[in-house]
């Protein structure tokens, strides 16, 4: 069966991010994860696209200039993909195992490094755009990370289990993790708070933690958040209980940012917009009166009902594909 005009034009369509900065969630979906919906967070509405170089793709990491880390989820190919210009830059083959990766600095900045930290093989690996292989080398006791992320060219880690802050030079000819630190954040939540997700987040020229709480039956539900800032000059981390009335934090899965909420209408200051896990709703948590509430629902949901051939039994079976999301910020937003 020939391709519809509907088709063609996703095919050779390009993403909206291109003519507005503003924050939007990129839904991948479809059974092989052919479809992106860029939803306008501001705009409330949704720009459906089918962009070949994000078939079949997992988003390991972004910058605030467009680019992003991805990954074929059926072999070991790895590329940088820039949304707005439509560039692409090989990377070397690699191994699927990870569980951070941080794209430190835009491939146009001779700092630029693609790192990728394996807590189950205690690896770092890193490379350079246009090296012809990754760098790899053992992780010492201790230093499995929770959470990263670049700051002023540099790459910053959590350390798991001493939850002090980590430091990576990659001037050395062996990079080490350094503490910067002088003593650890430890356990800051609730005493009936079992279950914690952290994150690294530039604000202002700052370092700010902050930790997603959860609790319910299942665990599965957020019971709020604290956000601690890096005094580097003191080493030491000081609780906030304020961004301020100009500043919104947005957080998905594994990644977060801070944005300018007086920029745009409609974005709530002194606020933390997230999702959760297979969920269909945006979800922003008040720190003035600590209080959740639904932003807005998605506009495809996170997941969809697809008919998959099932050969064994030879017929038609409906498969849950649960979408994957992640948040975009234009470049001026980012900070």
């Amino acid at each position: 069966m020939g391709a519809t005009e509907d088709d063609k034009r996703l095919l050779i369509s390009h993403p909206p991010l291109a003519a507005q900065e503003h924050p939007w969630l990129l839904i991948q979906h479809g059974r092989h994860k052919q479809l992106q919906s860029f939803y306008s967070i501001l705009e409330d509405r949704c720009y459906v696209k089918k962009i070949p170089q994000l078939c079949n793709k997992s988003i390991c990491s972004s910058d605030a200039s467009g680019w992003l880390v991805l990954e074929d989820r059926n072999s070991d190919e790895c590329f940088l993909f820039n949304l707005v210009s439509m560039e692409k830059i090989q990377l070397p083959l690699r191994e699927s195992i990870y569980d951070i990766c941080v794209l430190t600095s835009p491939p146009s900045d001779q700092t630029c490094r693609v790192v990728f930290i394996s807590n189950k093989n205690h690896s770092l690996v890193f490379c350079r755009p246009g090296d012809r292989d990754f760098d790899e080398q053992t992780l010492e006791r201790g230093d499995d990370l929770e959470c990263a992320t670049a700051f002023e060219g540099k790459f910053y880690g959590l350390r798991k289990d001493y939850k002090t802050l980590v430091v990576l030079d990659f001037s050395d000819p062996k990079p080490q993790f350094r503490q910067i630190m002088s003593e650890s954040l430890g356990n800051q939540s609730p005493p009936d708070i079992i279950r914690t997700g952290t994150y690294i987040v530039k604000s202002c020229g700052q370092l700010l933690l902050v930790q997603k709480m959860w609790h319910g039956l299942f665990l599965n539900e957020v019971f709020g958040f604290l956000i601690f800032q890096v005094d580097f000059s003191t080493r030491t981390w000081v609780e906030v209980k304020s961004i301020g009335e100009d500043r919104a934090i947005f957080l998905d899965s594994y990644d977060g940012m801070s944005m300018l909420a007086t920029k745009y209408n409609g974005i709530r200051g002194n606020s933390i917009y997230f999702n959760k896990p297979k969920d269909r709703c945006l979800y922003v948590f008040n720190l003035e009166n600590l209080r959740i509430s639904i932003f807005l629902p998605s506009p495809t949901g996170w997941f969809q009902i697809s008919e998959d051939f099932d050969k064994i039994r030879g017929k038609k079976r409906l498969v849950l594909d649960y979408a994957s999301c992640t948040l975009l910020l234009g470049s001026s937003d980012k900070s």
